[in-house]
């Protein structure tokens, strides 16, 4: 693993979206009553990802981008293109509660330095009508979104799109380099800091690992970040940063442990989002997916 390097920018980062008191206070009662109803209100949430208003700031970039209307299964998602066709191919995949367009300024400067760029809206995201989606929707997405234009040189996922990255090179893409912003270590941090932000318990927590476990006949560690770069171990590039809320920068010191052919940028002051429209981070990125 390379030595760990630092970026701070002016100004502090953005807090992390907080939970209406009112949901905090559903799930305090329910559980109060009874562990299934409270499990199943918190699985609900869970599942259920919340659809923000595209910004002004994406908007120009939206715009420019041709847009294909593909499915995934059942579940309707929309990959924006832009760039030269023949050239060095790179897929951008949000996190939760994201939009592919989150990536504007990386784009730009892909786009710029002649990329082939596509970043997909997951479903039920983008503006999407389908209200509930899963982490494994994200890897069908990605899966449809090879076969629709075929392989990816480079990919880069923030956040919960890290994950869903490593889980699509289990089935169809073949990236040589992968970054990951902002990504969980693993899908049981993922669940503890659900259940953190929304109020409920441990013992919740433990039940909704083992629904997904169930519902899905596999070990939540078969899916999670940590282990697959370990089986996986492309050249990668780990970014993180010390002011993070939404995803602790512990899990990216604990990614870089167990993923060897990475390396790892801790920044400060960016928080979750900002860190997608830094400059130093976003030459970094460019650095290291090199056009020819």
């Amino acid at each position: 693993m390379s030595a760990k390097n630092k970026t701070s920018t002016s100004g502090p980062a953005k807090k992390s979206y907080q939970v209406p008191w009112f949901i905090r206070a559903a799930i305090k009662i329910l559980e109060a009553i009874s562990t299934g109803l409270a499990t199943q209100f918190a699985l609900r949430l869970f599942f259920t990802p919340l659809n923000f208003k595209r910004p002004e700031r994406e908007l120009p970039v939206y715009d420019q981008a041709v847009k294909h209307r593909l499915m995934a299964g059942n579940s309707p998602f929309t990959a924006c293109e832009w760039g030269e066709k023949g050239s060095p191919r790179v897929i951008l995949v949000h996190g939760w509660s994201g939009r592919g367009t989150q990536f504007f300024k990386i784009i730009e400067s892909l786009i710029e330095k002649g990329f082939h760029v596509i970043a997909i809206d997951a479903p039920a995201h983008g503006g999407a009508k389908q209200k509930r989606t899963h982490l494994f929707e994200f890897v069908s997405a990605i899966e449809i979104t090879v076969e629709h234009f075929g392989q990816f040189k480079y990919a880069i996922g923030h956040s919960l799109g890290g994950t869903a990255i490593f889980n699509a090179m289990l089935r169809n893409l073949k990236a040589e380099k992968v970054v990951t912003i902002g990504t969980p270590d693993n899908i049981p941090n993922v669940i503890s800091d659900f259940c953190e932000k929304v109020g409920a318990s441990d013992k919740i927590g433990k039940r909704i690992e083992k629904y997904i476990e169930n519902r899905y006949s596999m070990k939540t560690s078969d899916a999670s970040t940590d282990e697959l770069a370990s089986r996986i171990n492309p050249e990668g590039l780990i970014i993180h940063d010390l002011e993070d809320q939404d995803v602790s920068a512990e899990n990216a010191k604990a990614l870089a442990q167990k993923w060897p052919n990475a390396t790892l940028l801790i920044t400060e002051g960016l928080g979750h989002r900002k860190i997608l429209m830094d400059e130093k981070v976003i030459d970094t990125i460019i650095g290291f997916l090199p056009i020819s």
